[in-house]
């Protein structure tokens, strides 16, 4: 029988395997969730990296209460989104090792099962992508940071590969989680750094389908950039079409950015910059045990996470901060997620 490979992208160093366990899958809820955290930064400062705003003594009085009130926040919303907790959540915006452990110790997740996986990345502010899982379903086999190499030396964070598998499932699922380059210095300057990072993501992918072209494959992230970019439609092949070739990916968040929905808002201006994408195989319940609805992409976008905007009359995401002000609230992107549907 040949081998089925399924690949997740996100888009972290500590992973941890643990042994499988004989568990109904059944009663587990197979939720696939990302989140674009907005600065979990901890309190003290890292010399090597451009963490001063976020101190005590800076101008936005970054303290433990103003962090564990954030740690709280976040586990709040990834409750919201399951109760018992997606398996996965691909998270962005995580300064280290430490602040991960804090969240996944908190009164909320405490009691889940949850490990994560993590690098610490090159990005000059020193905020890094992290993979956080459910160490009762899911076995991690390989892991490592795909690096980045911009010119001029600059510096973005890298992309975080996890392989491994679900209890109960022969396949393999490959991971990845992205926080692609921001749009600081304008779109079109910016755009060819979101390029290069697109070039190393689909490189990797290709180096995974040529030796299994029905390797099934999850992407998940901040991109930056929209699903009719370039740099998402062009290099990384990512698609809003069912008549996709084997080695193209589906937008899962095309559709939404086509009836103007989105996971961010900019000055009044909602896009899917926050995506998920999938292989052809994927979409397909014959292949393997696990596949999701073209249709299945959420964002969790519940009114306690938002607040009305009285300059745009509308709700947008409740941010921690907005410049130096402290708004105490959960982040400025909406969580996305999507539910693997079991083989019947």
């Amino acid at each position: 029988m040949k081998k089925i490979s399924i690949i997740i992208l996100i888009g972290l160093v500590s992973c941890n395997s643990e042994p499988k366990k004989r568990i109904d899958m059944a009663e587990k809820q197979l939720d696939i969730m990302f989140y674009n955290i907005e600065n979990l930064f901890d309190t003290f400062d890292d010399e090597y990296t451009n963490d001063d705003d976020f101190l005590p003594e800076a101008r936005k009085e970054w303290d433990d209460e103003k962090f564990y009130n954030k740690i709280d926040k976040i586990g709040e919303v990834i409750l919201s989104v399951n109760k018992k907790g997606p398996l996965f959540i691909g998270m962005v915006e995580v300064e280290n090792k430490y602040v991960l452990n804090q969240l996944l110790e908190s009164r909320r997740l405490r009691d889940i099962n949850y490990k994560f996986c993590h690098f610490d990345s090159p990005d000059k502010r020193g905020i890094d992508v992290a993979l956080i899982y459910n160490k009762d379903y899911f076995t991690v086999n390989e892991k490592e940071p795909l690096v980045i190499h911009l010119p001029k030396q600059d510096k973005t964070r890298d992309i975080l590969y996890v392989k491994g598998q679900i209890v109960g499932d022969d396949s393999e699922y490959h991971l990845f989680v992205n926080h692609w380059p921001s749009r600081r210095e304008g779109t079109k300057k910016s755009e060819p750094k979101r390029i290069e990072v697109a070039i190393v993501l689909r490189n990797k992918i290709d180096e995974i389908q040529t030796k299994d072209d029905t390797a099934k494959i999850i992407v998940m992230g901040d991109f930056n950039d929209y699903p009719n970019n370039n740099s998402i439609k062009n290099y990384l092949k990512a698609k809003n079409s069912s008549n996709i070739s084997s080695n193209e990916l589906f937008n899962l968040a095309a559709r939404l950015e086509d009836n103007d929905k989105g996971s961010y808002n900019y000055k009044g201006d909602w896009g899917m910059m926050d995506q998920m994408m999938v292989s052809k195989s994927m979409l397909d319940e014959t292949k393997g045990k696990y596949s999701v609805n073209q249709k299945g992409l959420k964002i969790f976008d519940e009114d306690f996470i938002m607040y009305f905007d009285k300059r745009y009359n509308e709700l947008k995401p409740n941010k921690t901060y907005g410049g130096d002000n402290y708004y105490g609230g959960y982040s400025d992107h909406l969580p996305i997620y999507i539910r693997l549907k079991t083989k019947k």
